[in-house]
C-alpha cells in the first residue's frame, strides 16, 4: 500500500525528482517555480535521496544557464534535473539538442505554459513542449496530479535506461497547482523501481580525466549526416523501454497505464485523441454519454516523443468512424497542430486511413475546458477544424456548447468556491482546509486556484471539491454547494450566487446587518437563493480580527466559519485541527501569536450568524448611502506590504518533511540485482581501449582525411553515436604542411626550453635521456650533456610531420653568444629526423626529473607531457601556447568546458582530437557545449563531479570510524584530510584505492566484516570520483565579454572553485574578426570598419569588485614566468579565478607574421596596450589590497605597436589619447 498524501502536481513531481537526482540546476519561472522551491527545502533540511546523498541545488542566472549547468553535470556523471515552463523551456532548447545528441539522461520537469506571442500569459497550454518535439528528447505527459505522482518515476527510469533526456510534462496551473489526495511512493519503493545497473553504466561512461575522451566536436558535411542516422535503432527501442518501465509501475500500483491509454466503449464510433488534463474531462463526458447509450472513446497520449505509431494504432478500436484530435496550442501557418499532424501521419498507412480525422484547439492559456465542451466535440459532424471554449464569430470555427451538461463536472462531489483578494490569505487558508479534510477523513480532495497574473491585489477564486471517490474533474467549479465571499464589496461586482446548487450555502464576510446584505445582493440573485432554498450566513471577520489582534489577517477566521456552516467535519474536530495547524505554523513566532489565532478560531465558531433573505425589490436611499459610507472601507484595510504572494503560488503551507520515508541512508548501488535484465542499457565503447582509438584512426580518421568521408556508411560511426571520440587522434595525421621547419643546433643550445614553451602545436620538445635511452637512441640523433642533471643527455626533438612552420620557436630562441640554437630551414627531407621525435615521445616519464626541475619554471614545465598536441590552429596561433601549458601543469586531472569558438574548433574538429592521454588513459576530459554557456557548462561539470565526490566523504568517514582496521582507517583519514589539496589527494587516493581493493578481495579474511567489504565495494564503484580534479572553462573574448558574460559573471559570483581562461584576441576570431566588447578603441574590425568608437570593457576590473575572485592578466610573450605563476596560483586558489590571456590572432593583421606572436605580445605590454597584473584575495592583509602590478616596464611608444598591426590602420593621435 502507498500512503495517501495531499499535494499538488508540482509537489508530486518534485518529491520524485529529489529521490532520483544528484543535481538540480534551477531558475524560477511561473508555474514551475514551486518544484524548485520544494527541492531546495528538502536539500536545505539535509534530506537524503535514494542514493543516500543530499541533492546539490544551484540557482543559475537564467533558464539557459540552468540548462548549461545541467548539461555539464550530466557530462560529469551526475543524475541531473531541472524545472521550467514556457520561454524558460525555449531558452533550454539548444542544450536539449546537445544533451539528447550526447545521449545523456536528464529530466526536465515542465509545467506546460503558453509561450508569449501577442501578449504574455503565465497560464497553461502545450505550445512550449511542442516547440521541443524535434530536439531528440522524449516527451512524456501526465494528465492529473495522480498521474504525476504515479508516472514521474517513468521519466527517470527510462531516461537512465535509454540514455535519453526526458521532458516530464503536465499542464501548468491546471495540474501543477491543483491539490489532490494521491497515493505516493516511499523512497524504498522508488529505489527498487530504478535500474541501478543503468545508473552505474551511465556514471561509468561519463566524462572523467581518468578515462579521458573528447565530446562536442565540429563536423563537416561528409560525416554529420551519417552520425545522425546512428541513433535510429535506439529510438526505435525507446517505446519498448518506456513500456517496461510503465509495467513496473503497474505491478506496484495495480493500475494499467500504457504509452496510449484507451478509455471508453470497446466498440466506440467516435474517438478523441488528446494529452494532458483535458483527458480527465473527456472521461467524465464519455461516462455521461454512455448512460445515454452513446459509444464514445478516448485515446490518452502519455509518450508523445518518440511517437509510437504501432502503439497508437493498437489503442484505437476497430469500430471507429470518426477521430477527433485535440491540441492545446495554436500553430499559426500550419496545416494543423502538432498532435493532429502526428496522428494523421500515423493513420495514413493503417486500417484507419479512410477514417475522417477532425482537429480542434482548446484550453489555450489555461482556458477552462469542461466535459460539456468535450460532448460538443463528440456531437460535431461538420467542422473538420474547430475550437471549443470560445465564441469565434470571425472564422466561425467554434462549437456550440450544450448547456444541459454544464454542471456535469460537479456531480458526485461536494463543491465550493471562495472569492478572495490576492494576498489576503484566502488561498493559504483553503490549502490548509483541504489538508485537514484530506488528512483526517477518508474523502478525496481537490483544490484549484483561479486568479489573474497580478497575484497580490487581484481577485482569487478557490475551487474546492470533496468526494468519496477519486476526483477526475479538471475544470473550474461550475455548480457549487458552497460559496464564500471574503470581501463584502464583491457583492456588487460579481455574480457569486446564481450557480449555487439547490440547498447550497452562501457565506459572506460582512460588518453590516441583514438589511444591508439584502440590499447589496441583486434581486435576481436573491430570488435564486429563495427558489433553491440556499442558506446564507455572515460573519464579521474584521471585528473578530480587531478583538484578537489579528486585524486584517482574517483568513483563519473565515476558514473556521467554513467548517462551522458546512459541517464537512464536526466543528469540534475542525477547531482542534486548526489549532494544531496554527501551532505548527506560528509556534516559532511565539506563544502570543499562537494564542491570538486560537482565540480567533474560537470566536469564529461562535460568530457565524444566519441571514434572512427577503424578496424586497426596493433599496432605500439610506441603504445606498450606507454602502458608500466610511464603514465600508474597513474591507480595504489590508496592509498590502504584509500580503504574501507566496500564499498564492506555492505549497509552503504543507509540511514538506511529511513526504519523506524513514530510511533513505542505504546506498542502493550495493543492492544491484545481478539477475536483473539489462533492459537495453546502451554501453558506449571504453575510450581507454587502444582498440577504440585504432578503429577510429584506421576506419574513420584516415578515410575522412583522404576526403572519403562521404563514402563511409552509417555503421562506421555506431560506436561513437553519442559524440564521445577517442583523445589523441591528431598524432596519427602527420599533415606535412610546413614549408620551413626549425633545425636544432646542439652547440648553440642553452637548454632553456623556451622553444617548447611557445610552440603552438607541441611539435618541439625537450628530451631527457638516461644511459639506457642513449643506447636505444636512433642513429643520427644528437644529444648533449644535460645541464643540472649529471649522467644524462639532453636533446630537442621536432615532429617535422606536424610542424606548421610558424617560426615561433626560432623567434624566441636566445641561443648562445648571439648564435641561435634554432634556425628555420627549407623542409627538405626530414623523414629520418621524425624518428627522433617519435622515439623521444615514447620515453617513459622520469619522476626524478620533475623533482629536479619544478613546473613553476619555464624549463621545468616543458619536461611535463603536453596533453594537447598537433591542433588545427593557425601557424603561430597566440591561443594554443596558453592551453598547452595548462595541460602540462594540470592535464592528468583536468575537466575542460570549452565555449564554442576558435579554441573549440582547433581542438576538436572531426576527426581531429587534439587533446591526448597518457599510457594510463589519463588526460583532459574535454567537451564543448555552446558559444553562450561555456561558464555554466563548466559550473555544471564542477557541481556534478563534486556532488558525487562529496557523497564519498560520508562513506569514507564512516569506514574510518567503523572498519576496525588500522591501515585502512589511516588511509581513510589521510584522504579526508587532503580533500582540497590536489597533489596530496592524488597520492592519498592511490593509497586508499589499493587498500580498498585489498579489503574487497579478502574473502577469507575473517577480521574484515561483511559491512566493511560492502562499503569498500561501494566506494570502488566510484573510484574515478575520488581524486580532486581541476576544472577549467576556456573560451574567447566573444564568449567572455559578450554572449556568455551573464553566465561567466554568475559563475564567478558563485564562489565555486572554477577557473576561467579567456583567450583574449580582442575580436570574434572564429567568425572572421568581428568586433567584441574586448575590441580596443580605434581598432578597425568587421562590423566596425571605421574603427571602434568606445574603449574596451574592463572585465578584470568588474570581476575584482567581488573581492573573492582571483583575477589576472597575462601575455605570455611579455613574461613567461608570470604566466606560469598566475596559472598555478589560480588553480591553487580555493575559489573562482579569471585569467585574461592576451593572444595574437591572424585577424590582427600582424605585419611581421604570426611567427612573431610572442614579440607582438611583448610589444603590447611594453607600450601599455596590455597591463600585466594579478589580484589574489589571499593577499588581502596587512594593508595589502591583494592587487599586484606585474608589468615590468612600459617603454615603447604606442604608435610603434599600432603600426605593426593592420587592425590599427585608422588609429589617430586622438584615438590614442582617448584610449589612454
Amino acid at each position: 500500500m502507498r500512503e495517501k498524501k495531499i499535494m499538488d502536481g508540482n509537489m508530486a513531481a518534485a518529491y520524485v525528482s529529489y529521490a532520483y537526482s544528484d543535481i538540480c540546476a534551477i531558475y524560477p519561472i511561473t508555474p514551475s517555480s514551486p518544484m524548485a522551491e520544494h527541492i531546495d527545502i528538502l536539500s536545505s533540511s539535509g534530506e537524503k535521496n535514494i542514493y543516500g546523498n543530499v541533492v546539490e541545488v544551484s540557482e543559475m542566472q537564467s533558464e539557459a544557464g540552468a540548462a548549461g549547468a545541467l548539461h555539464g553535470a550530466l557530462a560529469a556523471g551526475a543524475i541531473a534535473t531541472t524545472f521550467t515552463s514556457s520561454q524558460g523551456l525555449l531558452l533550454m532548447i539548444p542544450n536539449i539538442y546537445k544533451i539528447a545528441g550526447e545521449r545523456l539522461p536528464a529530466v526536465f520537469n515542465v509545467a506546460a505554459r503558453a509561450v508569449s506571442v501577442h501578449a504574455l500569459s503565465i497560464f497553461g497550454d502545450h505550445s512550449d513542449i511542442y516547440a521541443c518535439r524535434q530536439t531528440g528528447a522524449a516527451i512524456f505527459m501526465s494528465s492529473s496530479v495522480c498521474q504525476v505522482s504515479d508516472l514521474t518515476p517513468v521519466s527517470y527510469m527510462a531516461s537512465v535506461e535509454a540514455q535519453i533526456p526526458f521532458l516530464n510534462c503536465f499542464d501548468g496551473f491546471r495540474t501543477s497547482h491543483e491539490i489532490q489526495k494521491v497515493e505516493c511512493y516511499d523512497y524504498e519503493q522508488l529505489k527498487k523501481l530504478i535500474d541501478m545497473k543503468a545508473v552505474q553504466a551511465f556514471k561509468n561512461n561519463s566524462l572523467n580525466p581518468e578515462r579521458a575522451c573528447m565530446m562536442g566536436s565540429a563536423q563537416n558535411p561528409d560525416v554529420f549526416f551519417q552520425f545522425r542516422e546512428t541513433i535510429n535503432e535506439d529510438y526505435k527501442k525507446m517505446p519498448a523501454i518506456v513500456k517496461t518501465c510503465i509495467n513496473r509501475i503497474n505491478d506496484l500500483t495495480g493500475k494499467k497505464y500504457g504509452l496510449f491509454d484507451y478509455y471508453g466503449d470497446e466498440s466506440a464510433k467516435k474517438v478523441i485523441i488528446a494529452m494532458g488534463s483535458v483527458c480527465e474531462a473527456a472521461r467524465i463526458a464519455i461516462d455521461k454519454l454512455a448512460e445515454e447509450g452513446k459509444k464514445m472513446g478516448l485515446v490518452e497520449v502519455h509518450l508523445y516523443r518518440p511517437f509510437s505509431v504501432t502503439d497508437l494504432i493498437d489503442a484505437i478500436p476497430d469500430t471507429v468512424e470518426k477521430i477527433y484530435v485535440l491540441d492545446r496550442t495554436k500553430e499559426a501557418g500550419s496545416s494543423g497542430e502538432p498532435l493532429y499532424l502526428d496522428v494523421t501521419a500515423a493513420l495514413y498507412d493503417s486500417q484507419f486511413k479512410n477514417v475522417p480525422v477532425f482537429h480542434g484547439r482548446y484550453g489555450l492559456s489555461s482556458k477552462d475546458t469542461s466535459p460539456a465542451q468535450i460532448i460538443a466535440v463528440y456531437e460535431n459532424d461538420t467542422k473538420k477544424e474547430f475550437t471549443i471554449g470560445i465564441r469565434d464569430d470571425v472564422t466561425n470555427l467554434s462549437l456550440d456548447i450544450p448547456e444541459s451538461y454544464s454542471g456535469l463536472a460537479d456531480e458526485n462531489s461536494y463543491t465550493c468556491r471562495f472569492y478572495g483578494l490576492g494576498g489576503d490569505g484566502t488561498v493559504s487558508a483553503n490549502k490548509n482546509a483541504v489538508k485537514i479534510i484530506g488528512k483526517h477523513t477518508d474523502r478525496y480532495v481537490q483544490a484549484y486556484f483561479d486568479y489573474d497574473s497580478k497575484k497580490s491585489g487581484g481577485l482569487t477564486v478557490s475551487h474546492l471539491r470533496f468526494s468519496d471517490r477519486q476526483i477526475r474533474s479538471t475544470c473550474l467549479v461550475n455548480k457549487a454547494d458552497f460559496v464564500s465571499c471574503q470581501n463584502q464589496t464583491y457583492l456588487a461586482k460579481y455574480d457569486m450566487i446564481s450557480d449555487i446548487k439547490k440547498g447550497g450555502t452562501f457565506l459572506i464576510n460582512c460588518s453590516h446587518d441583514d438589511k444591508w446584505i439584502n440590499n447589496s445582493i441583486p434581486f435576481k440573485q436573491r430570488m435564486h437563493i429563495l427558489k433553491n432554498d440556499i442558506k446564507v450566513y455572515a460573519i464579521d471577520g474584521l471585528e473578530i480580527g480587531r478583538r484578537t489582534g489579528l486585524n486584517s489577517k482574517i483568513s483563519t477566521i473565515l476558514q473556521c466559519a467554513f467548517f462551522k456552516v458546512t459541517g464537512i467535519i464536526p466543528i469540534e474536530e475542525a477547531i482542534k485541527y486548526m489549532k494544531e495547524a496554527a501551532k505548527a505554523s506560528y509556534g516559532q513566532k511565539g506563544e502570543k501569536i499562537v494564542r491570538m489565532n486560537n482565540d480567533a478560531i474560537e470566536l469564529a465558531a461562535e460568530g457565524v450568524r444566519k441571514v434572512t433573505i427577503t424578496e424586497n425589490k426596493q433599496r432605500e436611499l439610506s441603504d445606498v448611502t450606507d454602502m458608500q459610507s466610511s464603514d465600508r472601507t474597513d474591507m480595504q484595510s489590508f496592509d498590502i506590504t504584509d500580503m504574501q504572494s507566496s500564499d498564492r503560488t506555492d505549497m509552503q503551507s504543507f509540511d514538506i518533511t511529511d513526504m519523506q520515508s524513514s530510511d533513505t541512508t542505504n546506498n542502493p548501488l550495493s543492492e544491484i540485482n545481478d539477475n536483473k535484465n539489462d533492459r537495453n542499457i546502451r554501453t558506449f565503447p571504453d575510450i581507454k581501449s587502444n582498440t577504440s582509438l585504432d578503429y577510429y584512426v584506421n576506419v574513420i580518421e584516415k578515410e575522412v582525411l583522404r576526403c572519403k568521408g562521404n563514402d563511409l556508411p552509417v555503421s562506421a560511426f555506431m560506436n561513437f553515436s553519442n559524440g564521445a571520440l577517442p583523445s589523441g587522434s591528431t598524432a596519427y595525421e602527420r599533415r606535412n604542411v610546413a614549408v620551413t621547419v626549425p633545425e636544432w643546433i646542439k652547440e648553440n643550445c642553452i637548454q632553456c626550453n623556451r622553444c617548447s614553451f611557445v610552440c603552438p602545436h607541441s611539435v618541439i620538445r625537450p628530451a631527457v635521456l638516461n644511459d639506457e635511452d642513449v643506447r636505444r637512441m636512433p642513429s643520427g640523433m644528437e644529444a648533449g650533456d644535460m645541464t643540472g642533471l649529471p649522467g644524462h643527455k639532453f636533446s630537442i626533438v621536432i615532429s617535422y610531420a606536424d610542424c606548421t612552420g610558424c617560426g615561433s620557436c626560432a623567434a624566441v630562441c636566445p641561443g648562445m653568444k648571439g648564435k641561435k640554437a634554432l634556425t628555420m630551414v627549407a623542409t627538405g627531407n626530414h623523414e629520418e629526423k621524425q624518428e627522433y621525435f617519435d622515439f623521444a615521445k615514447g620515453l617513459s616519464e622520469k619522476e626524478y626529473v620533475y623533482e629536479k626541475f619544478a613546473d613553476n619554471t619555464v624549463k621545468g614545465s616543458q619536461f611535463r607531457k603536453p596533453y594537447m598536441e598537433f591542433s588545427g590552429a593557425c601557424a603561430g596561433c597566440g591561443e594554443t601556447p596558453y592551453v598547452k601549458l595548462l595541460t602540462q601543469l594540470f592535464g592528468r586531472r583536468m575537466f575542460i568546458a570549452n565555449a564554442t569558438g576558435c579554441s573549440s574548433i582547433w581542438a576538436n574538429s572531426f576527426p581531429s582530437t587534439a587533446y591526448t592521454i597518457d599510457e594510463n588513459g589519463y588526460g583532459p576530459a574535454w567537451s564543448s557545449s555552446l558559444f553562450e554557456d561555456g561558464a555554466e557548462f563548466g559550473f555544471g561539470m564542477y557541481t556534478g563531479y563534486e556532488a558525487v565526490r562529496r557523497s564519498l566523504i560520508e562513506k569514507i568517514s564512516q569506514l574510518y570510524n567503523e572498519c576496525g582496521e588500522k591501515k585502512l582507517s589511516d588511509v581513510c583519514r589521510k584522504w579526508c584530510d587532503s580533500y582540497d589539496d590536489a597533489c596530496e589527494n592524488e597520492k592519498d587516493t592511490n593509497s586508499l584505492i589499493n587498500e580498498l581493493v585489498r579489503i574487497d578481495s579478502s574473502f577469507e579474511n575473517e577480521s574484515v566484516s561483511g559491512k566493511t567489504k560492502m562499503m569498500a565495494e561501494e566506494i570502488l564503484r566510484l573510484r574515478e570520483y575520488l581524486t580532486k580534479k581541476s576544472f577549467w572553462v576556456i573560451g574567447g573574448d566573444g564568449f567572455a565579454y559578450d554572449i556568455g558574460f551573464g553566465g561567466l559573471d554568475h559563475v564567478l559570483a558563485s564562489g565555486r572553485n572554477i577557473n576561467i581562461l579567456v583567450l583574449d584576441t580582442e575580436c570574434y576570431s572564429n567568425t572572421g574578426g568581428q568586433a567584441s566588447k574586448a575590441t580596443p578603441y580605434g581598432a578597425s574590425v568587421k562590423f566596425m570598419a571605421e574603427g571602434k568608437k568606445l574603449p574596451k570593457k574592463d572585465l578584470a576590473g568588474m570581476a575584482m569588485t567581488y573581492g573573492y575572485v582571483y583575477v589576472a592578466s597575462v601575455a605570455m610573450g611579455a613574461d613567461f614566468n608570470q604566466t606560469i605563476k598566475v596559472f598555478k596560483e589560480a588553480e591553487s586558489y580555493q575559489g573562482p579565478s579569471l585569467i585574461i590571456a592576451y593572444a595574437t590572432c591572424i585577424a590582427h593583421g600582424i605585419r611581421a607574421g604570426l611567427g612573431s606572436s610572442m614579440h607582438e605580445e611583448e610589444k603590447a605590454v611594453r607600450c601599455g596596450h596590455v597591463k600585466l597584473f594579478h589580484y589574489d584575495p589571499r593577499d588581502k592583509k596587512d594593508g595589502n589590497d591583494g592587487y599586484h602590478d606585474d608589468t615590468k616596464k612600459v617603454n615603447m611608444d604606442k604608435n610603434e605597436f599600432y603600426q605593426g598591426e593592420i587592425r590599427f590602420v585608422n588609429m589617430s593621435e586622438a584615438g590614442e589619447n582617448k584610449q589612454e
